[in-house]
């Protein structure tokens, strides 16, 4: 509300200033965004009566230790909500565009994960990763949501928004124009009359710090 105030972390420049911008276009002025890395809060213990870490803690090298650091700033009593990805989001598109990846040939490493948010995709894994920063659960839920994208375009701004990013910057750089085409047409073969639909579904954790 209009009483309250927010503070956002971000470690990229880039996201910083697209945030910005969209709390001025929203006319929102109780937010301050703040360059930081999650890892390590630039905050004294106990500042937040809560913190949120929506769909960024798969990102994270250690999960617990995240956790933990923003257990921190939290105050006795308040809360920590993380929100991360089902076992069966964006599928089966998912599985087509590595089996594409997989094809190219290129080499990739032994612990190559295309899709980070798979290390972390049940209300099980949450609860194991709220407990291990010494909260206690209070909502562990799953929801189902989703959206259509309406062109081959949307399809392709999609995959460059999300963690498939990373692996179409791993292909030559003279190979991603065929790649990029070979797999539009491919997720496109199981389109409907409204385009591609993207099945999200997200896990909801909330902790409280005793």
């Amino acid at each position: 509300g209009d009483r309250g105030s927010v503070v956002g972390i971000d470690i990229s420049d880039g996201m910083l200033a697209k945030a910005r911008a969209k709390a001025a276009a929203a006319g929102i002025k109780n937010v301050e965004f703040r360059k930081g890395d999650a890892m390590k809060l630039p905050f004294e213990d106990g500042t937040f009566d809560m913190a949120i870490a929506a769909s960024c803690l798969f990102f994270m090298p250690d999960m617990d230790a995240a956790v933990k650091e923003w257990a921190r700033v939290v105050k006795p009593g308040g809360k920590v909500g993380l929100s991360c990805f089902g076992d069966a989001c964006f599928q089966p598109m998912m599985d087509m565009f590595e089996d594409l990846v997989r094809k190219t040939g290129v080499a990739l490493p032994p612990n190559y994960r295309p899709f980070p948010w798979q290390s972390l995709k049940s209300p099980a894994d949450a609860r194991k990763h709220l407990e291990a920063a010494g909260l206690t659960p209070l909502r562990l839920e799953t929801a189902q949501v989703g959206y259509y994208l309406e062109s081959k375009d949307e399809l392709w701004e999609f995959v460059m928004g999300t963690g498939m990013r990373g692996s179409v910057e791993r292909l030559p750089e003279s190979t991603v124009p065929a790649f990029k085409e070979k797999f539009l047409s491919h997720i496109w073969s199981i389109a409907v009359e409204s385009g591609v639909w993207i099945d999200v579904c997200p896990v909801y954790a909330v902790g409280r710090r005793s």
